[in-house]
């Protein structure tokens, strides 16, 4: 049998190993639409993770800003508070100094009141002999 030659000179490839290589061609074509099968999941996914990043970021801006609310209400909250300590300490220094004034005034306003109570006995009394 007479050995067959390619116009370049090189002898041709048994059909097997044609085959074989073809099969290998047709393998690596499935594992590429494979990758990029693959790689479009990827794509999506990353697409996803992006807007859930988003979506988190703007809930985080969210959070943030009610944080904030939250801490001016605390600082309002403290200084009503302190406020509030220091009404109540003047408060009670007023107590302190109207108490024993109140006691004077019972003290000095005695002599009057037995006074008082002397002349509505005698109005009573004469009221009395008047209406007789």
């Amino acid at each position: 049998m007479a050995e067959v030659y390619t116009s370049n000179g090189n002898r041709p490839a048994p059909a097997r190993k044609i085959r074989k290589l073809a099969n290998v061609a047709l393998n690596i074509d499935g594992t590429v639409g494979h990758i990029e099968s693959m790689a479009v999941e990827v794509h999506d996914l990353t697409d996803r993770v992006g807007s859930m990043l988003d979506h988190l970021d703007s809930s985080l801006e969210r959070l943030d800003d009610s944080l904030d609310s939250l801490n001016v209400t605390l600082n309002d909250l403290a200084k009503t508070t302190s406020t509030l300590a220091n009404t109540m300490t003047s408060l009670e220094t007023l107590i302190d100094v109207v108490n024993p004034l109140i006691r004077v005034l019972k003290v000095a306003l005695y002599p009057t009141k037995i006074v008082l109570d002397f002349a509505d006995d005698r109005i009573a009394q004469v009221e009395r002999v008047l209406n007789r």
